[in-house]
């Protein structure tokens, strides 16, 4: 397969977004090799740890959060120290959403959302941790859920 590489900048598209388009004569295995690369590309997170680059897929990322003004990713089974910052990090996927100043929840490991105080809502973790989603953020916490039900 020749590939044929065309890479102009538009300015109507939004920072931090690439449009990706393929145009071929047949859909064959090696354009099902090349969708998926790119589907997987997309969808992890690249951090350094000891000098070394590693790459985390978002389905391996229970939380991002804040602490001494450093971001942190917690996975199942570590945490990494991420150079970008929470509101860069709520964008990345549909799955991740902002839940206080301090913390992005990836919505797949939340097994329940307590809403039974009034006024305050406490999400836990298929890891049995708790995050408390911030007065503020309360609405946009329901709209999403809204918009996840089926």
């Amino acid at each position: 397969m020749k590939l044929n590489i065309v890479f102009k900048i538009n300015k109507n598209i939004k920072d931090n977004v690439v449009d990706v388009n393929i145009e071929s004569a047949k859909k064959d295995s090696q354009i099902d090799e090349l969708l998926n690369y790119i589907n997987r590309y997309e969808s992890t997170i690249v951090t350094k740890v000891d000098n070394k680059l590693v790459k985390i897929q978002y389905k391996d990322i229970r939380y991002f959060y804040c602490k001494n003004k450093e971001i942190y990713c917690k996975t199942k089974n570590k945490e990494y120290k991420v150079k970008s910052r929470l509101y860069e990090l709520e964008k990345l996927d549909k799955d991740f959403i902002r839940v206080s100043k301090k913390y992005v929840v990836n919505f797949n490991h939340a097994e329940c959302f307590d809403m039974g105080r009034i006024g305050k809502i406490v999400i836990e973790l298929d890891n049995r941790e708790f995050v408390t989603v911030s007065r503020r953020r309360i609405r946009d916490v329901i709209e999403y859920l809204d918009e996840r039900s089926i």
